[in-house]
Order: structure tokens, then sequence, then C-alpha cells
């Protein structure tokens, strides 16, 4: 009894017992077993589209402007599905989007296993993607809170950082699949591996049963309802802080994700499976990133964990850069996960719990445009400065800038 009392002891202090308690909730349960699954495959298709361009094109531009198309379309559509999740069922829209995704993964299948796939048919393709994730991303992060019920905070809490762990054993475990795929099978298994997965989220959505929301009354413009969205924003400090540094971070520390394939190949020597096992090290960070978050009592003090994880993140991804050995270089990158998933989970989690319900497909909308559309600008600017300077300075650059946007966050922070 006595060794009984002290292992709960060491699991409460832990956090252990609070790390799935959104799972308890039956609508979250169903979607963290569909999305598990669908965000595997979609991993998988990452991997294979960026191998597959920068195999038949050779270049470190076309690798950066695959990344820059396919999420471009974030800056202008993400802003709009935020007033249509705040205005529409959210779970209807999150079917039509993943049968859309389902289609997408089913042509690139097609094209790429019978031989016809040509470099401007993989940018479009990409460039369809994007525009459905950048639809996607803020209906179903304003959809969790539906799942969990309103009032909930630290089980909203909890359940943000185990969409993120789920996000990151997807992306531990689909770029090793996919990396090994190819290199046995060629890049259209990745495909249809995806195109199958979006199976289990669909069927998970069709099993929940979630209340109808009161949908606000309709007749105002949509460019009034995103404007009155931004004015939210920016009256909010707590808002307005956490999407300046997120948009920096994204822009400037992000872009060196898609340029793994070069670091894989040039830098170390490798191949896909290369790429593969450095992509999963980031993975393994970021989904232990995700269970501290998850595993925390309360909200107090994240703000400070995300500008401190923003320094955490900046000093690793410069060490990474000056690194020629594999094993320092996937060690340093599994740091560099983590405090990636600290800091972009910390701020969904800021962001989401300062935030009302009927304004919170705005928000978040915002947050898809900092995370997803900051990030491919910064991938083209990054991927046309490696092609004069080199891909370690182009990093190292955005490093020790994105370590500057950090410390002043933190000097902001502590100022209040």
């Amino acid at each position: 009894m006595l060794m009984n009392g002290h292992v709960k002891g060491l699991y409460d202090r832990l956090g252990l017992a609070r790390m799935a308690i959104s799972l308890r909730h039956r609508n979250y349960r169903l979607f963290f077993i569909g999305q598990s699954i669908s965000n595997v495959g979609s991993w998988m298709q990452k991997i294979a589209i960026s191998w597959l361009v920068y195999r038949m094109t050779d270049s470190v531009f076309m690798l950066g402007f695959a990344t820059f198309v396919g999420q471009l379309p974030s800056f202008v559509i993400s802003p709009f599905a935020g007033v249509l999740a705040d205005r529409c069922n959210r779970r209807t829209l999150m079917l039509v989007l993943q049968t859309s995704q389902l289609l997408v993964a089913a042509t690139l299948a097609a094209i790429v296993c019978l031989g016809v796939a040509q470099v401007w048919q993989l940018l479009l393709l990409n460039c369809l993607i994007g525009i459905l994730n950048a639809c996607d991303l803020p209906v179903r992060q304003s959809f969790t809170a539906e799942m969990i019920g309103e009032g909930e905070a630290s089980v909203l809490s909890n359940a943000i950082a185990l969409n993120s762990t789920m996000m990151n054993l997807a992306k531990l475990i689909g770029p090793v699949l996919a990396g090994t795929l190819i290199t046995i099978a060629g890049e259209g298994v990745c495909f249809i591996f995806n195109a199958v997965s979006f199976l289990a989220v669909l069927a998970s959505l069709c099993m929940m049963r979630v209340p109808r929301r009161k949908l606000p009354p309709r007749g105002g413009a949509i460019l009034g309802e995103l404007l009155g969205g931004l004015r939210y924003a920016r009256h909010h400090s707590h808002i307005r802080r956490t999407l300046v540094l997120l948009s920096v971070f994204a822009f400037l520390g992000q872009p060196h994700i898609s340029l793994l394939p070069v670091f894989a190949k040039e830098v170390l020597g490798g191949g896909p499976d290369t790429l593969g096992v450095l992509m999963a090290c980031q993975g393994l960070g970021a989904v232990c990133g995700a269970m501290y978050l998850a595993g925390r009592a309360s909200t107090e003090g994240i703000e400070r964990c995300v500008a401190l994880a923003c320094m955490l993140y900046s000093a690793c991804l410069f060490a990474f850069t000056c690194s020629q050995n594999q094993a320092l270089s996937m060690a340093l990158l599994v740091v560099t996960g983590f405090a990636m998933m600290v800091q972009m989970a910390g701020s969904n989690t800021i962001l989401q719990t300062h935030t009302g319900a009927d304004m919170r497909g705005r928000i978040m909308s915002f947050y898809a445009v900092a995370v997803m559309g900051m990030t491919p600008l910064g991938s083209l600017i990054a991927g046309g400065v490696a092609d004069r300077i080199g891909v370690a300075d182009t990093v190292a650059i955005g490093a020790g800038l994105c370590l500057l946007a950090g410390l002043g966050s933190w000097r902001l922070i502590k100022s209040e």
C-alpha cells in the first residue's frame, strides 16, 4: 500500500493523470482516433511530394517553391474560412473538407503510379492541398472546443496538447514509413496510403453526436466580420503578442523544414531514409513537447514558456546548421522539435483560452495564417537565398533573427 501511495504521488506530480483527461469525452475520442490515422498518411504524402519534386528538378529553389505554393493559400483563404467556421456547422464543413482531401490524394496516387506525373501537376495539386488545409485548420481548431464543451478551459488546453501529440506522433511515424516505402516501392504508395487514411477520419465524424451550436444570424458582410476579428485581436494584448511572435517564428524559424532534403543529401550524404529519420527526430521531440503541455495543471505561465521555447529552438537550430555529424544533427532536431511544439501548441492554447466561442473561428484563422502562411513565404525566400549562399548559412541567419524575436517577447511579458 505504501509503495502504491508513492507511485500514485509520483504519477500525479509528473502530470500523467492529466495527460489524457480530454479523451473522456466520446466525441473527442473518436476525433483523436480518426485524425491519428489520417495524419500519418498526410505526413507520408508531404514527404513524398517534397522528395519527388527534388528528385525531378534537382533544385533547392523548386523545393522551396513547392512548399510555398502548398501553403500560400493560407494568407488569403484562412481568414475567410474562419468567418465560415463561426457562421456554419463545423462538423459539416469538416466532412466536406476531408472528402475533398481524399479525392486529391487519390489523384496524386493515380498520376504517380501511372508514371505520368509532371512537376507542374505536382505543384498544382500541392496548391489545391494548401487551399483545403487553409480551410481545414481554423474549422478543425475551433471544432475542438465544441467536442469538449464550453467552460472547460483546462480540458480544452489538454485537448490542444493531445492534438499536437497526435500530429507529431504522425510526424514521427509518417516520414520513416515514407522514406522506407519510397526506397522500396516509390512515391506512389505513400499517396495511396494517404487516400485510404481519410476514411478513418470521415468515419469518426459520422459517428459523433455533437450538440447543435446556436449559429449567429447571417446578413453581415464577410469582410466586415473579418475586420471585426482583426480588431478583436488587436485590442487583446495576449492575442496580439502571441500572433506576432508566432508569425516571426514561422517566417524565420520554420523554413528549415522544407530544406531538410538538402541537409539530408548534401550535408549528411544520405537519401530519403536519412530525410525520414531527421523528420522523425524532430517529430519525437515535438511529441515530448506536447506531452509536457498535456501534463500541465493549468495555463498559468504559458506565455513565458512560449517565449523561452522560441529562444531554445533558435539556439539549437543554429547549432544544427554547424553540424556535419548525423547523430549530433538528430539529437539537435529532437530538442528543436520539443521547443517548436511548446511554442506552437502553447500559442494555440493562449489564443483559444482568451477567445470567446463566437470569435474563435476567426482568431484561429489568424493562427492558420501565421503557421501556414508565413512559413511558405519564408521557405520561398530561404530557397532562393540558399541557392546563393548555401542552406546552412541561410538557416543560421533565420535562427539568429528568431532568437532576437524571442528575447523581445520575453522582455514585453516581464514588463507587464
